[in-house]
C-alpha cells in the first residue's frame, strides 16, 4: 500500500510539473515575404480566436505599414493579412493588439511624422468577423512629444485602455520621457474622459510602459523609472486610482521592460529583464499580486534560458505563463505562489539558433497557449511564426 500511494504521489507530482505540449507545428503568418516582417504582436479571446499583429518594413526601416491576421481557435486562417493603418506615408510600426470576449479587437501602432515631426500613436477597432469600427484614430493628445514606447489593453465588453510615456516638448527640454499617461475608450471606441496621468517625475527617465485589465475593466500599469525600478499602479473600471504607485523590483537590480498580465478575477503579474555590465544577473525576474494588489511572490528568476524581452500571460487565476528568448523562444509556467510548473520549454522549430526574436504569449479561456515570435533567414530575411499549445 505504501509502495502504491508513492507512485501515486509521484505521478501526480510529475503531471503538475509537465510543461505544456505543442499542438501541431509551427506556421508562419505572413503571406508577404518581400519585405521583413518583424515585431508580432498577438491577442487570444476566450473562445480561442486569435489575432497577430506586425509591421512589414523596408530594408532600413524609413518606411513600412503595419498587418494583421485573424484565426480560428485551432489555427484556422480567417482570411488573408490585412493592413491595419490606413496613412502610409513614411513609417508606421511596432504594433500592440488587444481583444475583447467575442474576438473584436483594437490595434495601436507609433506612426512617424503623420501628425507633425516626430512620432504620433494612433489605433483602430475591428468587429469579431475583422471589418473595421471606424477609421484610425490619434491616441496621444497631451500636447506633450511621444515617445517610442506604449500598450494596449482591452476589457471582455470591449472598453479598452491604451498607455504611452511623453516628454515636454519646448526648447531646453530633457529629451528623456517624464511622463507615464493612459487613455480609456469607451466600447464604441469614444475617448472616455481626458488622459490619465499615472506618473511623471522631474528627475527620472520614464520608459517602456505596460497595461492590463481584468474581466470587470480594472486595470494596472506598469512602467520603467530611472534609476532601475520597475513601478506598477492598480486603477478601476472607472479611471480611478485604487492606491499610489508602489515598486515591484528590488533595490539594486539593473532592471527594464516591464510587461504585465491580469487574469480575469484581477490578480495581475510583471515580468521584466535585468542585466548588468558583468552579465553576472542577466535574465527575465516575475512577481505575482492577488486582486487586492497585495504581493503574492517575491521576485524570481524564470528559467535561465529566457534572457531578453519577456511577455507573460494569464492561463486561469492562479496560474501563468511567461515567454522570452534566448538562444531560442522559451516559455515556462508558474503559479501566482512563485512556483515553477516545470522548466522551460522551447516553442520555435528554428534549425539555427539566436535567429528567433521577440516572443509574444496569449491564452484562451480553457487555458490552451498560443505563442508568436519573429524569425530570420538569411534566404528569407525575417517571418512572423506562430504556435499553439497545450495548457500548463
Amino acid at each position: 500500500m505504501k509502495r502504491t500511494l508513492f507512485l501515486i504521489a509521484a505521478w501526480l507530482g510529475t503531471a503538475v510539473a509537465q510543461a505544456a505540449a505543442p499542438l501541431g507545428a509551427e506556421f508562419r503568418v505572413n503571406g508577404t515575404t518581400a519585405l521583413d516582417q518583424q515585431r508580432p504582436a498577438l491577442a487570444r479571446a476566450g473562445n480561442g480566436r486569435f489575432v497577430i499583429a506586425w509591421d512589414s518594413s523596408e530594408a532600413g526601416g524609413a518606411a513600412g505599414d503595419v498587418y494583421a491576421r485573424r484565426y480560428a481557435a485551432d489555427g484556422t486562417p480567417l482570411g488573408a493579412e490585412f493592413r491595419v493603418n490606413s496613412t502610409t506615408r513614411n513609417r508606421q510600426y511596432a504594433p500592440r493588439v488587444a481583444v475583447d470576449a467575442d474576438g473584436g479587437f483594437v490595434a495601436a501602432w507609433l506612426s512617424n511624422a503623420q501628425h507633425s515631426v516626430g512620432l504620433s500613436l494612433y489605433a483602430r477597432r475591428y468587429g469579431a468577423d475583422g471589418v473595421p469600427l471606424g477609421p484610425e484614430f490619434r491616441v496621444d493628445r497631451t500636447g506633450r512629444a511621444t515617445s517610442a514606447q506604449f500598450d494596449v489593453a482591452m476589457a471582455p465588453n470591449g472598453a479598452f485602455v491604451v498607455v504611452w510615456v511623453d516628454r515636454d516638448a519646448i526648447v531646453g527640454a530633457s529629451l528623456q520621457a517624464r511622463y507615464v499617461n493612459a487613455q480609456r475608450y469607451t466600447r464604441d471606441g469614444w475617448a472616455d474622459g481626458a488622459p490619465i496621468a499615472v506618473y511623471d517625475s522631474t528627475l527620472f527617465q520614464v520608459r517602456v510602459p505596460s497595461v492590463a485589465s481584468d474581466a470587470a475593466g480594472n486595470f494596472v500599469v506598469a512602467w520603467f523609472v530611472g534609476a532601475n525600478s520597475i513601478w506598477a499602479r492598480r486603477y478601476d473600471a472607472a479611471g480611478r486610482a485604487r492606491g499610489p504607485g508602489f515598486r515591484v523590483s528590488t533595490a539594486g537590480d539593473q532592471v527594464d521592460r516591464p510587461r504585465i498580465a491580469a487574469s480575469a478575477g484581477g490578480a495581475f503579474a510583471i515580468a521584466w529583464e535585468t542585466g548588468d555590465e558583468a552579465f553576472a544577473d542577466t535574465g527575465v525576474y516575475l512577481r505575482a499580486y492577488n486582486a487586492a494588489g497585495h504581493a503574492t511572490m517575491a521576485p524570481a528568476r524564470v528559467d535561465r534560458r529566457m534572457l531578453r524581452f519577456p511577455e507573460i500571460a494569464f492561463t486561469n487565476d492562479t496560474q501563468l505563463v511567461v515567454a522570452a528568448h534566448g538562444d531560442a523562444i522559451y516559455g515556462q509556467c508558474w503559479n501566482v505562489t512563485g512556483t515553477a510548473l516545470g522548466g522551460a520549454f522551447r516553442v520555435d522549430a528554428s534549425p539555427t539558433l539566436h535567429t528567433p526574436l521577440l516572443a509574444s504569449v496569449a491564452s484562451d479561456g480553457g487555458g490552451q497557449l498560443l505563442f508568436a515570435w519573429q524569425n530570420f533567414s538569411v534566404a528569407a530575411g525575417r517571418d512572423i511564426y506562430a504556435r499553439l499549445f497545450s495548457r500548463c
